[in-house]
């Protein structure tokens, strides 16, 4: 089983800090007046020590037109142990042992607004799904599996469901909450996010957004991908008319439905390229240079001939994933991360089509983003109807400033709009 933590970056995978108390409830597997939650056979024991949140407001707008009921899943960390909501009414219960899938969630039913109480937790999920709940298995040491779109041999495959991200730390008297929509495995359907809160002086109040513009993003997004034809609208999963979704390129590859060479000429080109040309960069302020030598793209930190780490030559399949890694590792811990910032650059680089016409990584001119062949189609299409153009189309889809992360300081409330589905 894929456990949670392994999955897609964004949110999760941040540390931030900050933020003020918005009020306080006991929360354990208890179960009070509300909307009934749908718990698993073999839950943890209400005996499990209960524990005293800090909770926002979380303000879930229905603008789907689905005629389904509207499921919410909603999982995170306290301390080290994981936890999900039972109820909307900020009731959490720790996870146990679940060896076959179960269903984790609660109904809101049809309802277009719904305030659900959120407690603090941190690499938080908050999944949505139509028509049933999501089905999960559960590791021996109590982590969550995760619903896999991308998979027809997963429980929740004919089921149409999306998830954001965020993560709610205390630092202090204070605390930040922040997060995104993510797409770097699927993307389901179109959510708007709003956050309520500070800025870092922790005095000027703000609402933040974050997500998709406008109501028919989600229809775009599919036209976009079948119109880029082979072997972009392969991804579309489900019916042509309305898919339930569109999976990553590196889950097609594994589905069999998207090329596993499909980047190989490029690939060979930016080599080529730069067996002559330079590339630069310039992580944690430290200025390196790069050159393909003997096959291996070499960076040579700038002034110091003997600081070096190499890149060898990735497959499409790395790329996509994001595991452009220095080999060897660097022994040393700060080089080790200059190198692994120049090798997530790099896949910004690639898969926004750039790396042939500019050897500076961090140029980031964003009007010349997906223009050069060969187009990613489906960072594109996620980007176009974003607001800001920003996404998480791709795992370092944050480099040049491209993420659609949101964060505010003591957070007053949340809101998610899920936008029509047609």
């Amino acid at each position: 089983m894929k456990s949670f933590i392994a999955t897609s970056r964004g949110a999760i995978a941040r540390t931030v800090s900050g933020g003020a108390v918005a009020g306080a409830i006991v929360l354990g597997a208890l179960a009070l007046t509300g909307t009934a939650p749908l718990t698993p056979a073999a839950a943890a024991p209400a005996a499990a020590a209960a524990e005293v949140l800090p909770t926002i407001p979380f303000k879930l707008i229905n603008k789907s037109g689905s005629k389904k009921s509207l499921y919410v899943y909603v999982v995170g960390m306290s301390g080290p142990n994981w936890y999900y909501l039972t109820d909307k009414n900020g009731n959490i219960a720790p996870f146990s042992e679940q060896t076959t899938p179960v269903p984790f969630g609660f109904s809101v039913g049809k309802a277009r607004r719904t305030t659900i109480t959120l407690p603090q937790l941190q690499a938080m999920r908050i999944y949505f799904s139509f028509g049933k709940p999501l089905k999960l298995t559960v590791s021996s040491a109590n982590i969550p599996g995760v619903p896999a779109g991308w998979s027809d041999g997963d429980p929740n495959y004919k089921t149409l469901f999306d998830w954001t991200e965020f993560t709610w730390v205390q630092d202090g008297p204070h605390s930040t909450l922040g997060g995104n929509a993510t797409q770097v495995d699927m993307f389901g359907f179109a959510t708007r996010i709003k956050l309520s809160g500070k800025e870092g002086d922790y005095t000027t109040s703000v609402i933040k957004r974050s997500g998709f513009r406008a109501k028919d993003s989600r229809k775009q997004i599919f036209a976009d991908l079948r119109q880029a034809k082979r072997p972009w609208k392969k991804l579309l999963v489900g019916r042509k008319r309305n898919p339930l979704r569109a999976m990553a390129p590196y889950h097609g590859m594994t589905a069999g439905v998207f090329p596993k060479g499909q980047l190989n000429t490029y690939i060979n080109d930016v080599w080529k390229t730069y067996e002559t040309g330079k590339m630069t960069a310039k992580p944690q302020n430290v200025a390196y240079t790069g050159q393909v030598k003997n096959g291996n793209l070499v960076f040579t930190k700038d002034g110091d001939p003997g600081t070096t780490f190499s890149f060898p030559k990735p497959t499409t399949r790395a790329v996509y994933e994001g595991a452009i890694l220095p080999d060897p590792i660097p022994g040393d811990v700060l080089v080790e991360q200059q190198a692994r910032a120049i090798g997530a650059l790099l896949q910004g680089a690639f898969l926004r089509s750039t790396l042939k016409k500019q050897g500076n990584l961090e140029a980031c001119k964003r009007r010349s983003f997906y223009r050069n062949a060969p187009v990613n189609a489906y960072a594109k299409a996620i980007h176009k109807p974003s607001i800001q153009r920003k996404a998480y189309a791709f795992g370092y889809d944050d480099t040049c400033s491209q993420s659609s992360y949101i964060g505010v300081h003591d957070p007053d409330w949340m809101r998610i709009d899920i936008l029509p589905l047609k």
